[in-house]
């Protein structure tokens, strides 16, 4: 017997099993970007890139490149040993196979002109805060649309809303209005502070204490100006504008136009992804942007 054939054979290594991502490490993860946005570690467009991206994720090690290179901001992510990470904490997390440099995919995938960028920043603020926290089935890569629309997406629910938050803030100049069928979130100028914008939610019947703020500059709207029936109108008649009738709404966002006026950008779920239609103040119809 040669000296060869007495060496125990070398065993393989198996591969690494993949974890798929749970909707709560997915919500770890806008949160962490939103703070990282709020201190200044991301601009606005880096802030949409990375939260779009994080909607299309199936797997944790999918999660891990899109914020590992942030400072100071916590992730339900685990680490490679199963541990939670901290955000920036955890060397080597963009070297996961497949994992792809955050800054590379937005060279490639955004060669876009200044006009369009501003337009989609916009519908990305709305995409980060409309993103639900209902808990998929197993398997599923993003998360699951509700089985019925929540009381914020009824009439009487919107109304109640939306008068608590013209109580609480007046006529203060209004960035954005998310509202999903539970929650609601407002970002407003601080009338103290000019130029600093406060971020409110409303849960539970109430509006919440400021969550964090940004200085951004946006054009702005009044709480008086949003008609409820109006937006009751747009929530029920977005899925038909997307061909897909019945299909449930996940948020409406509500932003200016150029003259100040509220107009409504509904998304509807569309299997995997979002559809959206939006709406001027009226009600009519601006734009259809069937799921991508």
């Amino acid at each position: 017997m040669s000296p060869n054939s007495q060496r125990p054979s070398r065993s393989h290594q198996s591969p690494r099993r993949r974890l798929r991502a749970t909707d709560a490490q997915r919500d770890s993860v806008w949160k962490a970007l939103d703070a990282a946005m709020t201190d200044g570690q991301l601009d606005r467009f880096e802030h949409l890139e990375r939260t779009r991206a994080v909607h299309r994720t199936t797997y944790v090690d999918e999660l891990r490149p899109l914020v590992a290179d942030l400072q100071g901001v916590t992730t339900d992510l685990p680490d490679e040993s199963g541990r939670p990470a901290r955000a920036g904490d955890a060397a080597g997390l963009e070297r996961h196979a497949g994992a792809t440099p955050v800054g590379d995919t937005r060279r490639r995938q955004w060669p876009v002109v200044a006009g369009v960028a501003a337009a989609l920043v916009v519908l990305g603020v709305a995409v980060v805060a409309s993103l639900p926290h209902d808990t998929p089935g197993p398997g599923l890569p993003s998360i699951s649309a509700p089985a019925e629309p929540g009381p914020l997406h009824t009439s009487e629910g919107l109304e109640r809303m939306l008068a608590a938050a013209r109580e609480e803030f007046g006529d203060a100049p209004i960035d954005v209005l998310t509202v999903h069928g539970n929650r609601a979130t407002l970002m407003y100028e601080d009338p103290t502070e000019p130029g600093k914008r406060l971020s409110h939610q409303f849960s539970g019947g109430e509006w919440q204490e400021p969550s964090f703020h940004s200085r951004t500059e946006s054009a702005t709207f009044r709480l008086d100006g949003i008609d409820a029936t109006t937006v009751m109108d747009a929530l029920e008649s977005a899925p038909a504008e997307l061909g897909r009738e019945g299909a449930p709404v996940s948020h409406v966002s509500v932003f200016a136009d150029v003259l100040g006026e509220p107009e409504f950008t509904v998304a509807v779920h569309a299997g995997e992804r979002l559809g959206t239609v939006r709406y001027d103040h009226d009600g009519d119809v601006l734009r259809v942007d069937a799921p991508n």
